[in-house]
């Protein structure tokens, strides 16, 4: 088998239920899960995020349902899945095959696939690579069953953002796409057996540009601990990841089991499953204090910025700048257990920039407490932050001057998240 042919999307090796292992089995699975890095991707290098926005290269990676193990600096570690942001794997990308069909599932799931069809309840799906699946049509969120050309994008983008409590099919007719709202009772290889208001009719297939299923009857899933990419073009959501020799072993939060070839996976996206940045929300106070008197509305050149910063001649894409005395304050309506951020004096003013950086949080019915209270020199190696946020209601962030009172400094917090 060549190696195109070893990296074909999805080896799917059982159908939509969830279980153990027989207990028979369990030993045999223990001494078969090894380092994904050993046999044919023994020299294939690893990026590891954490979501404080550190990096950690390595060659030797180990996945254990919510945890990860690796290797750093001739040590091993194993750390929650929910404290990394991503991790990415060396290797060219390969051209996407040839795809009959894409399926999208509502937990974030996509992936080509040769044939589908419907009958009780439950989608039978052909691989790409042979192998096939069964899904129940409640996991369904879309089928494309042709490609079309850009011209129709405006109004596939219009028809997929208007979400409605029933089935869709879409008709494709020269220059228009045609929706209908109904009942999907059956997908034959031929035909599309639709309830239209209250009567059956038999749609041909090669009519239709897709099918959009109820988007207002979301399965109860597991939670999503982040998306696998493949060097092919698909994405699998997933809630427990396993290693295996040369395999990655996946279940789906719809209880999907797969494994997937570790050479074919291009990187694992984790940070937006299970976190959200702290530059996305709006605190509820938000001051600055200038060192000098500034005429009404001058402050707003000394508010924090959010965007692309720079720290040792790297540019991160999720950044935070503040200036000396500013003070934000954040309402934390969803439970999070973690705060993570990398802080640094940003590039412009390393040499001489100084803060004094205090983060305080409050839980209900408690005083605020001091959960990070340190000096961040711009002379010295950025300082990782992970904080534990059970609990915490209101989260304080405080930035003050430094030793010899630096008007100019600027912090940067890099990649800073609340992990779910």
């Amino acid at each position: 088998m060549n190696l195109r042919t070893q990296c074909i999307v999805l080896c799917f090796v059982s159908f939509l239920v969830s279980g153990a292992l027989p207990a028979q089995d369990k030993e045999a699975h223990r001494s078969q899960s090894k380092s994904m890095h050993e046999g044919a991707d023994a020299n294939r290098k690893v990026l590891v995020e954490r979501s404080n926005g550190e990096v950690v290269r390595t060659s030797s990676l180990e996945f254990e349902g919510d945890r990860v193990k690796f290797a750093e600096a001739d040590k091993y570690e194993t750390i929650p899945l929910v404290e990394l942001e991503s991790i990415s794997f060396e290797g060219d990308a390969v051209a996407p095959l040839p795809a009959p069909l894409t399926i999208y599932l509502k937990d974030g799931t996509k992936f080509g696939a040769k044939t589908f069809t419907i009958q009780g309840g439950l989608a039978h799906i052909e691989l790409l690579n042979g192998g096939s699946i069964e899904v129940k049509s409640s996991f369904l969120d879309r089928v494309s069953l042709k490609t079309l050309t850009p011209d129709y994008d405006g109004d596939l983008k219009e028809i997929l953002a208007n979400n409605k409590k029933t089935d869709r099919i879409i008709v494709h007719k020269p220059g228009v796409l045609d929706p209908s709202d109904g009942i999907i009772e059956k997908v034959t290889p031929t035909h599309v057996r639709f309830d239209l208001e209250g009567e059956s009719i038999d749609v041909p297939r090669e009519k239709l540009a897709a099918i959009i299923f109820n988007r207002f009857e979301p399965p109860e899933t597991p939670r999503t601990l982040g998306h696998l990419k493949t060097k092919e073009g698909d994405t699998i959501a997933f809630s427990q990841i396993n290693s295996s020799t040369e395999k990655l072993e996946i279940k789906t939060p719809g209880g999907t089991k797969l494994e997937i070839p570790t050479s074919s996976v291009q990187g694992i996206d984790l940070g937006t499953a299970n976190s959200v940045t702290l530059s996305s929300l709006s605190p509820t106070e938000e001051t600055v204090k200038s060192y000098f008197d500034i005429p009404d509305g001058g402050h707003k050149a000394l508010m924090p910025k959010r965007g692309p910063v720079k720290v040792d001649g790297k540019t991160y894409a999720n950044g935070l700048s503040l200036r000396s005395h500013t003070t934000l304050v954040y309402r934390i309506d969803e439970p999070a257990s973690l705060f993570t951020a990398l802080a640094a004096i940003d590039d412009s003013v390393k040499d001489v920039g100084q803060v004094q950086l205090t983060i305080k949080g409050k839980a209900k019915g408690s005083e605020e407490t001091v959960l990070f209270d340190k000096r961040i020199d711009g002379k010295k190696p950025p300082q990782a932050i992970q904080l534990a946020m059970k609990g915490i209601k209101r989260l304080t962030i405080e930035v003050s001057w430094g030793d010899g009172s630096d008007i100019g400094d600027l912090l940067n917090l890099i990649n800073a998240r609340l992990v779910k």
